[in-house]
């Protein structure tokens, strides 16, 4: 209760206190203005809550008793130890981008050369290159492309780039831009490229928006079925039928993620998100369940069903 009620206090002005309920996955956010301290805020109490003092991103006990992610089924390769960040993005979205690498930052990750930015809604396709931004001096890698598919372009870049040398690796760790990472993400970054089966792919239970770790076998078994624009109800039928998962035999179900019991404003658009925490991960995603468009101002139903009354309250809810 003492830490629901610090909760309560630190974000009274960003958003209201509701009970958020586990919803398919939210939509994406396009530029706006930097928040300026929600998030070191958000991150001390997120970190509070769910840190729990584990940082080796092995996964739940379930079934059997075998700790998921702590073995590799037999037909599996173990691979070698190479894993790239996919960060899936757009052109138009520098601020939830901005904020997930200052949460990286905040986090001490280091590996900035193994992070690799798709940018859906370009002008034009483009080669991976190194940009000429703060981050890219650090190493991060970008690569256009005029294909826009919500959480789900990022695959088809992948696709077509993943034997450059800049994008080449025997794991990927596939997340949003509308996510924040915790200190115990870059541990757990390290152990995924050693944990991770060629052909394997790992994700928590549904519904985990598309956000998962897998083998560079798993890319070649896609292919190019991603090359095709899809809408954000077909990401969330593709993330129903087990993302990529669906795509090879071989895959282990992680921790159940976390519903947050508040929901944030974090980029100032007027519509609060919901908040999932991803304790396999470390890391937190920010979801506007039943809808997209809130950065662009142009928000639209999702119709893959209707949202909690109560979510779907709170999410409609312009600032006065």
């Amino acid at each position: 209760m003492a830490l629901a009620m610090s909760i309560i206090v630190v974000f009274m002005s960003a958003s209201a206190l509701v009970q958020a309920n586990q919803e398919p996955s939210g939509g994406e956010c396009p530029s706006v203005g930097k928040p300026q301290n929600a998030v070191s805020l958000l991150q001390m109490n997120v970190e509070s809550a769910n840190d729990g003092g584990t940082g080796g991103g092995l996964g739940n006990v379930v079934g059997g008793g075998e700790a998921t992610g702590a073995h590799i089924k037999s037909n599996s390769q173990l691979a070698e130890g190479s894993i790239k960040l996919i960060v899936n993005s757009d052109v138009q979205y520098t601020a939830p981008l901005d904020t997930l690498f200052e949460s990286m930052e905040k986090a001490s990750f280091q590996r900035w050369n193994d992070v690799v930015v798709m940018r859906g809604s370009a002008s034009q396709d483009t080669d991976p290159f190194i940009p000429d931004t703060a981050y890219g001096k650090k190493g991060v890698t970008y690569v256009d492309l005029k294909l826009s598919s919500f959480d789900l372009h990022g695959f088809s870049g992948l696709w077509h780039h993943h034997h450059h040398p800049r994008v080449e690796a025997d794991v990927y760790f596939y997340i949003h831009d509308t996510v924040l990472v915790n200190s115990t993400f870059p541990s757990k970054f390290n152990t995924m490229a050693y944990t991770t089966g060629r052909n394997e792919v790992r994700h928590p239970p549904v519904p985990f928006n598309n956000i998962c770790v897998f083998g560079s076998g798993v890319v070649d078994l896609y292919n190019g079925i991603f090359d095709h624009a899809r809408t954000k109800r077909d990401g969330v039928s593709i993330e129903a039928s087990g993302g990529i998962g669906q795509y090879t035999k071989d895959h282990t179900v992680l921790e159940e993620t976390e519903m947050q019991p508040f929901q944030l404003d974090l980029w100032h658009t007027g519509y609060p998100r919901a908040v999932k925490y991803f304790p396999s991960f470390g890391l937190t995603k920010y979801m506007f369940p039943g809808f997209y468009g809130d950065l662009t101002g142009h928000v639209e139903e999702t119709h893959y069903g209707d949202p909690e009354p109560d979510l779907l309250q709170l999410s409609v809810r312009r600032r006065l």
